[in-house]
């Protein structure tokens, strides 16, 4: 963000895969930007939501949401 000029605090939103190393209270990426831009919004991206929930799916509706 830095190198290209761009400031934090115009960060407006973040999606994760829900990893740990993103999602921390404390010390995880999007604590460290909502630090940075308190107005930013975190959500779980619902591309991996999609794949996630194929797992638990039949095996003809997980084929459907493989293809």
């Amino acid at each position: 963000m830095t190198e290209n000029g761009l400031e934090w605090i115009n960060c407006v939103g973040v999606t994760t895969d829900g990893a740990a190393v993103m999602t921390g209270k404390h010390s995880g990426v999007i604590q460290r930007i909502k630090n940075l831009s308190p107005n930013a919004v975190s959500c779980h991206c619902f591309i991996h939501r999609a794949a996630l929930a194929a797992k638990e799916l039949g095996e003809g509706l997980h084929e459907v949401m493989m293809n």
